[in-house]
């Protein structure tokens, strides 16, 4: 990958694709060209897909020019705005697209505007692009998109427009996916693909050497071999599972989720902790942890001390305004699924509680976090109205994919709803049109 950066250093603009199972060591690989562009100026941008957003229109663009710009969570709308016009530049109108893109409600501050949803949407993705062509004038630009197999179809259009028009650039586009995901930029010829293979015995014998940074019998290495099945994560994880359980005779786990399971369950209350951030998703604040937790804050900082210096959470920050996330997708399922159902229930609706209360601007930018938080806590009225929320908020974006799944959701849980409820078949009804009138607008458009 050393050598397409130089290509686009020198304004050969690249893509480069890396595919391979969970774990492989995407991210790893993604790293290590981190550190080999060091000392080189540019600028780096990221990109990070959710599978809990997969029908969140521009969900993985909104959170970077978040963290680019510097908004945080519970600024008021002012601020924010602010903050995003020193960063995208332009005028008015322009951030205005851009805000509406986030799903802030620009207009009522910036002044109204006639453009229609989906010109505001072309608006918007002009300013994105003009933005990153004018970062890489400056400097050459390493634009990360990670976990594509979790993107959402408006952020898919974005990544298309960029990877056809980068060519006569200083651009650098690193994508990661699973293998279920299908790349349309194969055919392009600035385009690398990389299929990451299992590493090999040798391989392996040696990863596992480094990460236990002591010698290891040879059954122990056998066993070790065989269970990680030469992924990169799971030799990694299991291998730490090994050495941390400081027993004699150490049992090797026979999966990586049972592993993780065991260095959750080493790490004490850290481990409660692990779990809260878990249902609060890949990445969670600080803030709304705190709230979530019910700890003390010594307390919370020391569990989350333990979380951090154990590698299964990474943290960029300091508290308040501390923001975590986990090593990989695969911690935050073992976290996650180590809950009983009651349990999640449970903190799934507190933490809709805590945004709606102390975060309005979540639940009015992005209902859809609201109404999976309502809907995993089984509270049915309020996820059914969010849901339409997110519904008219995708359509006024033109993203008519994410409008229609947004929809079809509060439709089925408006069905689990007894006759008579307040939520009547009228209202269901209402609903299915609006479905079907966004489903009918994008054939329309396609063709």
């Amino acid at each position: 990958m050393g050598e397409r950066w130089q290509r686009a250093m020198e304004g050969e603009g690249q893509i480069v694709l890396l595919a391979g199972e969970a774990g492989i060591g995407k991210s790893r690989l993604l790293l290590a060209l981190k550190e080999v562009i060091g000392d080189d100026p540019h600028f780096q941008i990221e990109f990070q897909c959710s599978p809990y957003h997969t029908d969140s229109a521009f969900h993985p663009i909104a959170r970077q020019l978040e963290r680019g710009a510097g908004i945080t969570l519970g600024e008021d709308v002012s601020a924010k705005l602010d903050k995003l016009s020193k960063l995208v530049g332009g005028d008015d109108l322009d951030c205005t697209a851009v805000a509406t893109l986030m799903g802030l409600p620009a207009q009522s501050l910036i002044g109204s505007t006639e453009l229609t949803p989906q010109q505001l949407k072309i608006r918007a993705t002009d300013v994105l692009w003009r933005y990153l062509r004018g970062l890489a004038d400056k400097k050459p630009v390493l634009l990360v998109f990670e976990d594509l197999h979790w993107i959402d179809p408006s952020s898919q259009e974005f990544l298309n427009r960029i990877a056809t028009a980068l060519a006569d650039t200083r651009l650098l586009c690193v994508m990661t996916y699973r293998t279920e995901y299908q790349a349309p930029f194969l055919s392009s010829r600035n385009v690398t693909a990389l299929m990451l293979p299992n590493l090999g015995r040798a391989d392996t014998e040696e990863m596992v050497g480094a990460v236990a940074e002591r010698y290891v019998g040879r059954e122990l290495l056998d066993k070790l071999v065989a269970q990680t099945d030469g992924i990169p994560l799971f030799v990694e994880e299991m291998t730490k599972s090994v050495i941390e359980s400081e027993a004699s005779d150490p049992e090797v786990p026979a999966t990586l989720h049972a592993s993780l399971l065991s260095r959750l369950d080493r790490l004490g209350e850290a481990k409660e902790i692990a779990q809260i951030g878990a249902v609060i998703g890949r990445e969670f604040d600080y803030r709304l942890l705190e709230i979530v937790a019910e700890r003390h804050p010594d307390e919370l900082a020391a569990a989350i001390s333990r979380l951090v210096g154990a590698s299964l959470v990474f943290q960029s920050g300091v508290p308040p305004d501390a923001r975590y996330s986990f090593k990989h997708a695969l911690v935050q399922d073992a976290a996650y699924s180590s809950l009983l159902k009651s349990r999640l229930e449970v903190l799934h609706g507190r933490i809709a509680n805590a945004l709606e209360q102390e975060f309005p601007a979540v639940a009015a930018d992005e209902p859809e976090i609201l109404a999976r938080h309502h809907t995993a806590a089984g509270n049915t009225e309020p996820a059914i109205e969010y849901w339409r929320l997110a519904g008219e908020r995708a359509y006024s974006l033109s993203s008519g994919s994410e409008a229609c799944s947004h929809l079809e959701r509060s439709i089925s849980l408006l069905e689990t709803l007894p006759p008579g409820n307040s939520r009547d078949a009228a209202e269901l009804a209402d609903t299915s049109c609006s479905c079907r009138r966004i489903t009918a607008h994008q054939g329309t458009r396609r063709h």
